[in-house]
């Protein structure tokens, strides 16, 4: 695994040299091609706009926005030590933790006064409270998402449950004091920083005429008419006013300013005070627009883009080096991702429901081909639920050094350096492709009847069927696709074709709504769905594969595998080796239930305008957190020693 990393990071440096290389030997005056004013975002990744809250999804294009307009989180990463920490420039170094009676961590934080949105209000302990109470409120499912599933705060359940109106674990001590109480049954976990992640969220905008208070026992919400569905299907969900996709006031670096379906405008908050680095942004106006894939690179040299970010096909990364970074005019970065494609299974139908069939199928995905067909060598086959950017997988697979403690001996050191050795991933099933393997599988698991009833025979029966409940059932499975991935050629050669050689016919249907059907919010009309994702840093599967999880809401639910997840999570914060044992584990667990057919992860290209500067995306989470620092200048940047791909992206 280690190697194969390795090549895969080696490609992307190389194709940075080698465009570095003919740019050299084409050194062509770049001409004005580009508004300074002005940067066109462009992406393939549709935006559904759940834009200031995660309750109604999270699509890769939403969260991007969300960084972009949502400002002021009480922690960010730390990617020192593979861990959080408070935001210094949010919260005071006069901030303190203490543990109670009960073993409840209590944070009480201080947190600046200079903070305010952008109509200038100014952003309190209050504003944090409200955005707690709000995203973790009842009303949330009523009106069709999901309420944040806070269980490490005292008092949530009660809360979340509507069995009080009062949030006991969130307290506001002062106009700017918040104290926040983790329950001692929830501990230890692994990310325990990053469970105060929270940014504020105006009341004035979202309910205007209440306020949050606190009596001392905890926040609640306190006005006439209180909180309600109703108040929050126009202030919250208004598909044309409403602030989850139509925010008036933002606190992050960015406001929006319009937002039609496809494309959404953005001009600069003059009231941020700037991220943890001091930075403000400089760019007036940002357009961030759904790319057209089979158009975005002449829609780049066009200067229709000024970035095109997260590119992964194959065909369109090598148009993009060979017709654009090639000229001198525009440039790349690379990075590994922090998720992968995969396809999940709607575990309500009676086939996929059986682990047997699960892996039955996976053994019939050519994974490897359908890799390359779609990513090239700029994938890299995943079989496990992991993204390569992961700090974990960077840490096993040899990319990244784990750290060590100062304080240990030479002795100490090697013998740390030998057991983290043993930490890796050797020996993982990996359900290399083998429909004979399959077929073998499903006989075992009773699959073994045709249409009629009768024993299934290869020679002359399309499909298997097996009786479960008194009812004859198929194996003529659906799977839905994106239809802005354009997969569905690919999907119908490496994994509809092979699945006939085991007896199960698979029909591939393109659709614009997966997401909504994926989170619950649409017809689960599928056995499959192909999708993608970028993980949180705060890894914790629990939240998706547990009953009522906030995502995969029709998918697979495993005991074992949440068992496994919670022994992850419930590491001590800072130890790296045993969280990565205990990953393994859980990976290994997964690969017995296989919940998910892993197919792929890749390194990501984003391609711009040459004097857009200081775009540092290897050191951030997403193209909005980078832009931040950005620039458009004619003045070339300093030439780096490593190529491009090489920094870590964690």
């Amino acid at each position: 695994m280690k190697k194969v990393f390795a090549i895969l990071m080696a490609l992307a440096m190389l194709l940075s040299a080698a465009a570095a290389e003919e740019t050299a030997e084409n050194p062509e005056e770049a001409a004005a091609r580009y508004d300074y004013d002005e940067l066109v975002v462009g992406t393939i990744m549709p935006m559904y706009g759940a834009f200031t809250m995660d309750n109604w999804g999270n699509s890769g294009s939403d969260m991007d926005v969300r960084k972009l307009i949502m400002g002021y989180n009480l922690v960010e990463w730390n990617p020192a030590n593979s861990g959080f920490r408070l935001d210094p420039s949010v919260v005071t170094v006069g901030s303190v933790v203490t543990e109670d009676e009960a073993g409840n961590h209590i944070y009480n934080l201080t947190l600046y006064d200079d903070m305010v949105y952008s109509d200038g209000t100014p952003i309190t302990a209050k504003d944090y409270a409200f955005s707690w109470l709000l995203r973790s409120s009842p009303l949330i499912d009523q009106l069709g998402g999901t309420s944040l599933k806070a269980e490490y705060i005292d008092g949530w359940q009660a809360y979340a449950a509507g069995e009080t109106p009062v949030l006991a674990g969130v307290r506001v001590t002062g106009e700017h004091r918040l104290q926040i109480r983790i329950r001692g049954e929830f501990l230890p976990f692994f990310y325990e920083v990053g469970l105060l992640d929270c940014y504020p969220l105006p009341i004035h905008e979202i309910a205007p005429g209440l306020e949050v208070a606190d009596d001392g026992e905890g926040v609640y919400i306190r006005g006439d008419a209180g909180l309600t569905a109703e108040l929050l299907k126009d202030t919250l969900l208004s598909e044309s006013t409403g602030y989850l996709s139509h925010p008036k006031t933002a606190s992050g670096a960015y406001r929006l300013v319009s937002f039609d379906g496809t494309e959404a405008r953005f001009e600069l908050n003059e009231k941020y005070k700037g991220n943890t680095d001091g930075q403000k942004p400089v760019i007036p106006r940002i357009v961030y627009r759904l790319a057209n894939a089979e158009t975005m690179i002449d829609d780049l040299i066009a200067n229709r883009f000024g970035l095109l970010n997260k590119v992964v096909r194959a065909d369109l990364i090598r148009d993009g080096v060979d017709r654009a970074v090639s000229t001198g005019e525009y440039a790349q970065k690379t990075y590994p991702r922090r998720g992968l494609t995969f396809i999940t299974f709607n575990g309500e139908r009676p086939a996929t429901a059986e682990a047997d069939v699960r892996k039955a199928l996976a053994l019939c995905l050519d994974k490897a081909g359908l890799t390359q067909d779609y990513a090239g060598d700029y994938g890299i086959q995943a079989d496990g639920f992991y993204g390569i950017g992961q700090w974990m997988y960077q840490i096993v697979s040899g990319a990244q050094a784990p750290g060590m403690d100062e304080g240990l001996t030479a002795e100490e050191q090697e013998q740390e350096k030998q057991a983290w050795e043993s930490v890796n991933m050797d020996g993982m099933e990996t359900y290399a492709f083998d429909t004979a393997r399959a077929a073998a599988l499903l006989d075992e698991a009773g699959w073994t009847l045709n249409k009629a009833g009768e024993k299934y025979d290869a020679s002359r029966d399309e499909v298997r069927c097996k009786e479960i409940d008194g009812q004859l059932i198929p194996l003529e499975l659906k799977l839905v696709y994106p239809a802005s991935t354009q997969i569905g050629e690919a999907l119908n050669t490496r994994f509809a074709e092979r699945l006939k050689e085991a007896g199960v016919t698979l029909t591939v249907e393109a659709n614009d709504n997966v997401l909504a059907m994926y989170y619950g919010q649409a017809e689960a009309d599928y056995d499959m769905l192909y999708l993608a994702t970028n993980f949180d840093i705060v890894f914790d599967p629990t939240q998706m594969f547990k009953e009522g999880g906030a995502v995969n809401v029709h998918g697979v639910k495993d005991e074992e595998l949440l068992k496994a997840a919670d022994e992850m999570r419930q590491t001590e914060p800072g130890d790296l080796r045993t969280y990565c044992t205990r990953w393994i584990d859980f990976l290994k667990q997964f690969a017995e239930s296989e919940p998910m057919i892993p197919v792929y992860s890749n390194v990501y290209y984003d391609f711009h305008a040459e004097n857009l500067r200081n775009y540092n995306i290897n050191q951030a989470f997403t193209w909005s957190e980078a832009i931040v620092g950005s620039f458009f200048s004619d003045i070339p940047e300093a030439t780096e020693e490593a190529g491009e791909g090489e920094a870590i992206f964690e």
